[in-house]
């Protein structure tokens, strides 16, 4: 390996940082086992406690892997993310919280739909009103998951064009609501990706995704809106943390 110094300053951010940028840049390419800990820390011209929470951090989100008695390897250069789904947080904060970009791609502009089960769920009238639009997100420009969204016709806005290609749906109806969103009912199972499905996400049909189906209710506990996510696993990755 280079030498490749960074100021003393920076500390961890900045040593993760550089070494995700190497990653990413294939300098340190895929399989490549990194220098020992001790010559590392010296490339870089950092403390070895620095460097342990950088890497401690890249392991996190999937860009190495140490192998006890035999060394810290590059793996794949895509983002890795993984999430608990204790609290209700907007992808688009999880996301750029952690140091990516997060991009969007409208698939499917807005248009008024008929779907018994999403007016059943969230508890419309009949001739209440239902619109859906469909789009694909992506972290550093690598494709992770697929909104399809509905939402009663009631809570348009002019906003919803611009938001709808670039912000969070619950920053969108925190501004158009005067009951802010509270929580979501959600259902989380696994299906194999069809080829729409794949090309969208950049992954092999039939590969292993991750589907959650979730309506959002205000602090009144009404139903808002619904959201059916279709994630990549080889990006984003969901746990839960259980208690005895």
């Amino acid at each position: 390996m280079t030498n490749f110094k960074i100021k003393k300053q920076t500390l961890a951010q900045a040593t993760y940082q550089k070494l995700k940028t190497l990653i990413e840049s294939k300098e340190l390419s895929e399989g490549e086992k990194l220098s020992s800990e001790l010559k590392l820390s010296k490339m870089l011209d950092v403390s070895r406690p620095i460097l342990r929470e950088a890497l401690l951090r890249l392991e996190t989100e999937g860009y190495i892997v140490r192998k006890h008695g035999v060394g810290t390897f590059v793996l794949d250069s895509k983002p890795n993310l993984r999430s608990g789904l204790e609290k209700l947080d907007s992808i688009t904060e999880f996301v750029t919280e952690r140091d990516y970009q997060i991009g969007t791609k409208i698939t499917e502009t807005l248009r008024a739909v008929q779907d018994k089960k999403i007016v059943s769920a969230l508890a419309l009238e009949a001739d209440q009103e239902l619109v859906y639009f469909q789009r694909v997100r992506t972290a550093d420009g690598v494709a992770f998951s697929i909104d399809d969204v509905y939402i009663p016709e009631k809570y348009l806005d002019e906003q919803l064009l611009e938001v709808q290609s670039k912000e969070s749906m619950l920053e969108y109806f925190d501004h158009v609501l005067q009951h802010k969103i509270k929580k979501s009912d959600c259902l989380l199972y696994a299906e194999n990706a069809d080829q729409k499905t794949a090309k969208q996400l950049e992954i092999e049909e039939n590969q292993a995704v991750q589907i959650m189906e979730q309506t959002f209710f205000n602090t009144l506990n009404q139903p808002v809106f619904y959201c059916k996510t279709t994630v990549s696993n080889t990006i984003l990755q969901f746990y839960f943390v259980r208690n005895r």
